[in-house]
């Protein structure tokens, strides 16, 4: 019998967020890794990571398993070689995707209809419950950390 191996849940969100930022326009040019893929970061800026930080189980629902995640995009850009207009745009380019359910759901959940292009099975998005943005500069490198909480639930497909 083979044994089919399953990539972690918190994995597998971080993929699914990274398919869906590199979609973005703002972000052509930046590197988009998810932490659990690499071990070092871009050794060029501007980058995002990608990064699941828990996904525990929520609620005491029997029928199916519901988990709130917690999956933060921080971007990391110089400001010596990046204009603050691209960093703006790049940051309020992962604030829009981050806080919408609307674009985060073709990521995560079966189409109804139509071929399926989903790069993450096995995950059904319910809801974006919150999302926290946090900026901070060291020297001349600039982070903007956007931290979106996520009730999903592991499906079988």
């Amino acid at each position: 019998m083979a044994i089919l191996k399953k990539r972690p849940v918190t994995a597998s969100l971080e993929l699914g967020i990274v398919h869906q930022l590199s979609r973005a326009a703002a972000l052509k040019n930046c590197a988009i890794v998810a932490k659990h893929e690499t071990s070092e970061a871009p050794s060029s800026l501007p980058c995002v990571i990608v990064h699941c930080e828990s996904a525990e189980r929520f609620g005491d629902v029997v029928e199916y398993t519901a988990r709130t995640a917690s999956v933060s995009a921080t971007l990391y850009a110089d400001t010596e070689q990046t204009s603050e207009s691209d960093i703006e745009k790049m940051a309020r380019e992962i604030e829009l995707h981050m806080d919408s359910r609307a674009a985060l759901q073709p990521r995560f959940n079966a189409p109804t209809s139509g071929r399926d292009y989903r790069k993450v099975k096995g995950i059904h998005l319910h809801e974006v419950l919150d999302t926290s943005v946090e900026s901070s500069a060291d020297g001349t490198t600039y982070a903007h950390a956007v931290t979106s909480e996520l009730i999903i639930q592991e499906i079988s497909e």
